[in-house]
């Protein structure tokens, strides 16, 4: 649930920042997610994300992400994974695409291995620790549910599947 709230947060996070829709800086994002290897691929090569339609690749993203996380997967839903990836990044052929969709993937991987009880390199929130995910400004609560106040389009990130 750790990473789903994560996920969520930094996507809408992104679709504000992206758009726009409020008043937000880069060092204010890397201050609500510290060392997240999903926002170093958002802000990586801003420059391709300028070549795509970033609010379509966004909303692919967050679908598949969707599609996969938050349970047990099979042997043949991993390989549908696999398949994913490799159609999206030929869909796209873009280095910021990709950054995402890899990023993407390897949250995936680090939710199977927290559910097979494997450790993963980076700390996870102790048993009723919480953990701050989304900035202030972004419409999010730490729980992961919006604030009455959240701006339109926001939401996009929250149905886009």
């Amino acid at each position: 649930m750790v990473y789903q709230v994560l996920v969520k947060n930094l996507f809408n996070d992104m679709f504000a920042f992206f758009n726009g829709r409020q008043a937000m800086d880069l060092k204010t994002l890397a201050e609500a997610y510290p060392d997240e290897s999903l926002l170093l691929a958002f802000i990586s090569g801003l420059d391709q994300a300028l070549s795509v339609p970033y609010n379509d690749v966004m909303k692919q993203c967050y679908a598949f992400y969707k599609k996969y996380n938050g349970r047990e997967l099979s042997e043949e839903e991993w390989r549908d994974i696999v398949d994913g990836v490799q159609i999206y990044n030929q869909k796209w052929q873009n280095t910021w695409c990709r950054g995402l969709i890899l990023a993407l993937l390897s949250i995936l991987e680090k939710e199977d291995k927290d559910r097979r009880g494997e450790t993963s390199d980076e700390k996870q929130p102790e048993e009723g620790e919480t953990e701050e995910s989304g900035t202030k400004d972004s419409g999010t609560k730490d729980s992961g549910t919006k604030d009455s106040e959240t701006e339109e389009g926001q939401q996009e990130m929250d149905t886009a599947a």
